[in-house]
């Protein structure tokens, strides 16, 4: 287990590079990541780096997985968003100038 270090973003940046050029498992360097006393934002961007350093068929099929998974859970979920458009005042005073007796009601 990493513990909780306090390293610039320099530093932090190496040590990701190094992990990943060395093989560690990408579990490992986001353990790395995670334990640093870094701002959310520099966070990100390790992790960014991680990933682009990683092999390209290993983005792939990683992305790939995890995109089958999110299909996977907007499949199962019970609850989809509905989304309605609502009419532009435009299409509201057109509609109303076609019918004379067009009565809004809410």
């Amino acid at each position: 287990m990493i513990g909780t270090a306090s390293l610039s973003f320099d530093h932090a940046s190496e040590q990701v590079e190094g992990m990943v050029q060395q093989g560690a498992a990408f579990g490992r360097v986001e353990d790395l990541i995670d334990a640093a006393q870094l701002s959310d934002r520099y966070k990100a961007a390790l992790w960014l780096l991680a990933w682009s350093l990683r092999e390209p068929s290993l983005q792939r099929r990683e992305a790939r997985r995890l995109a089958g998974a999110f299909a996977t859970d907007d499949e199962n979920s019970s609850v989809e968003p509905k989304v309605r458009r609502q009419p532009r005042p435009t299409q509201v005073r057109a509609s109303a100038a076609r019918d004379p007796h067009h009565i809004r009601r809410h």
